[in-house]
């Protein structure tokens, strides 16, 4: 969850410098960015693999609670999610020096921090069969999964800019990004009872329950994502008159996004049920373009305003989503410059 950053900065440094000005400058920044991660269609394979993978240890317990071997077959699991797009409030600076007399090669160090908060839902069903003893119960579970998602992120580029003239410029860069996520959600569970039913009449008294078995809980989730990507391309300036400025910054990008494991506990009070886990998450790789356009206005030779349009597209290349269901992330980016 995370992909804001100044490349354009170095190039309005590079504008609103003249050879009379010093060799650094300062530039307090706000981004307010909106993020599209939780609304993604694709990508519940892992999910829903997550189920089948479990069959194994249910197994393993339910043989021994009872003393005899059972099998599990988890299958036609589907999944689905809901949510609003992330907004975030990025506060910030960035820091840019000359490289050489002439100005021509600068390199800038640029930082944001800020938090968000997602409300979401994911609706899961599947079928669960369960033999013992030479029979099959078969049941149909759904498991309903609703609360809010609070995220910090903090993002850190280091950019290289060369001026070929007074029009262009070449850009490249390397970003790291860290995104903690956490949240409390509603857990429903509803489930016939066949297997219930079955475990009871060969094993218990033989009570049967007709209708849908339903219990109630809390899900805690909590995960880290680390960012790392690499851009490369260009950016062209036009001088409307001696104060204002438009640009147009276009640059390719390859990121690589991990994540630690979840940290994910689940509660429900009806079942005396109270369980801990760590949920292997996998990778993804994308690229994409990374956009911008921008206008600035100097106020004096060493004082500009720099307001700008982002937009970046991640098309994942490697994971567990497709590459028709990228991620998008866009806003508007402020901030004043000031050179030293």
């Amino acid at each position: 969850m995370k992909f804001v950053t100044r490349a354009s900065a170095l190039a309005v440094v590079a504008c609103l410098a003249t050879p009379a000005q010093a060799d650094f400058s300062f530039s307090p920044r706000f981004f307010l960015y909106f993020d599209n991660a939780y609304q993604r269609s694709s990508g519940f394979d892992d999910q829903n693999g997550l189920l089948v993978g479990a069959d194994a240890e249910a197994e393993a317990e339910l043989s021994d609670f009872f003393g005899t071997p059972v099998d599990v077959d988890t299958h036609d699991a589907v999944s689905a999610s809901i949510s609003n797009q992330q907004v975030y409030p990025l506060f910030g600076a960035a820091f840019t020096v000359d490289l050489d007399s002439a100005k021509r090669t600068q390199v800038t160090f640029s930082a944001l921090y800020g938090k968000s908060s997602t409300e979401l839902a994911t609706l899961q069903t599947f079928e669960q069969d369960i033999t013992v003893e030479g029979f099959t119960a078969e049941d149909v579970i759904t498991q309903h999964v609703s609360g809010k998602s609070k995220a910090k992120r903090l993002d850190l580029e280091l950019t290289l800019q060369h001026r070929l003239n007074e029009r262009f410029a070449l850009l490249g860069g390397l970003r790291y990004e860290r995104i903690k996520s956490k949240g409390a959600f509603d857990f429903n569970n509803v489930s016939s009872n066949n297997a219930s039913n079955l475990f009871e009449l060969l094993f218990g008294e033989g009570d049967i329950v007709i209708g849908l078995n339903e219990s109630n809980g809390t899900m805690y989730n909590s995960v880290t994502d680390h960012v790392f990507s690499a851009r490369v391309g260009g950016a062209a300036f036009a001088n409307l008159n001696q104060r204002n400025l438009v640009y147009l910054n276009g640059l390719l990008h390859y990121t690589h996004q991990s994540a630690d494991d979840v940290e994910s506990r689940l509660v429900v009070p009806d079942l005396d049920f109270d369980e801990s886990n760590n949920i292997d998450i996998k990778s993804e790789t994308a690229i994409g373009p990374d956009i911008s356009v921008g206008y600035v206005h100097r106020f004096t030779d060493t004082i500009g305003l720099d307001v700008r349009y982002r937009a970046i597209v991640y098309f994942p290349v490697g994971g567990s989503r497709d590459f028709d269901d990228p991620r998008v992330n866009h806003g508007i980016n402020a901030g004043l410059t000031f050179n030293f």
